[in-house]
């Protein structure tokens, strides 16, 4: 029998002694005390706030192709976006844009969000719905 713990879920393979050239498969969902809980989340979110303040050193050319800079206007917005709206996971991937933009994305089983960081103010949503289907939205980033 052997055990694993992938993206929150434990598999156990394992085989039956009646069926020794047969392997099984067990799957259950990973479920942690809430304080870890919390504490994972709470980690992820310093972790993006501080891979949002390393845009800031990105200088113009940062990609070799004469990308602008993120501007630090930008930077700032995205993290009272995180901070202030109490988002309770953190984005799966922070991008900045050859246009100094920010793009915040989440990346769930069969659902991605992507936020762009228009202006101080504004950003535009994608999501991608798990049959495909795309929606485009804009929302007030300053809570408004």
């Amino acid at each position: 029998m052997s055990a694993a713990c992938l993206n929150g879920f434990t598999v156990v393979s394992y085989q039956q002694p009646d069926a020794p050239n047969r392997r099984y498969a067990h799957i259950s969902r990973t479920f942690l005390p809430t304080s870890s809980i919390v504490e994972e989340a709470d980690r992820k979110l310093r972790n993006s706030i501080d891979e949002l303040l390393e845009l800031r050193r990105l200088g113009n050319n940062w990609d070799g192709e004469g990308a602008a800079a993120p501007l630090p206007e930008l930077v700032d917005s995205a993290i009272s976006y995180l901070t202030q709206r109490n988002i309770p996971i953190a984005p799966s991937r922070i991008v900045p844009v050859n246009d100094g933009r920010i793009t915040l994305e989440w990346d769930f089983i069969g659902l991605f969000v992507s936020i762009r960081i228009q202006s101080p103010n504004q950003g535009r949503i994608m999501l991608v719905k798990p049959d495909g289907k795309t929606e485009f939205s804009e929302i007030s980033l300053s809570g408004k």
